[in-house]
């Protein structure tokens, strides 16, 4: 394993740590409040609730004397899973449905990004905004024999992340 390899590995477990690492159930008492290392919220939830945040600082220090960086900014994306039950030709939202002996229920899930930010490493400030598309995607949960008994819907609200970066060189 090489040196980003081992950094990728560490990368990875704080990302999903609380997400993926655990068998999550949306009935599990440990599940019912969310606590997440890096989770941001837009500007007007921070502002509600003292105990979240809108932004995160990262301090790097490059050696030698490169022009230009190119950042990894990786994220997950909420989204929104419900569950609905084919009814008379259409789909009626319902909590939860079994479907031959497989649970679905509605859940907030995640998608996971990686974008690369290039920077110029002139000294000075710069901002870079990037941006993530919303999306919906349909599920289809069907039996064995094809019918149709409900499906999955998952929603993605767009995301306009913003990269600041200050770069300062040391005196020599």
């Amino acid at each position: 394993m090489n040196g980003l390899d081992s950094a990728r590995a560490v990368a990875d477990a704080v990302l999903f740590e609380g997400y993926l690492l655990y068998p999550y159930r949306a009935s599990a008492a440990k599940n019912r409040v969310r606590w997440q290392w890096g989770v941001l919220m837009p500007e007007d939830v921070a502002a509600a609730d003292p105990s979240e945040r809108s932004w995160c600082r990262t301090d790097v220090v490059v050696d030698g004397r490169p022009t230009a960086l190119t950042l990894r900014m990786r994220f997950l994306q909420v989204q929104v899973r419900t569950v609905e039950r084919a009814v008379d030709g259409g789909f009626a939202r319902v909590p939860e449905l079994d479907v031959d002996g497989a649970r679905h229920t509605s859940w907030d899930e995640a998608r996971e990004h990686e974008l690369a930010v290039p920077v110029d490493l002139a000294p000075g400030e710069q901002e870079v905004v990037l941006e993530v598309p919303g999306g919906t995607d349909v599920e289809m949960l069907t039996r064995p024999d094809g019918q149709v008994v409900g499906r999955l819907v998952r929603t993605r609200r767009p995301l306009r992340p913003a990269v600041m970066v200050r770069v300062e060189r040391p005196v020599s």
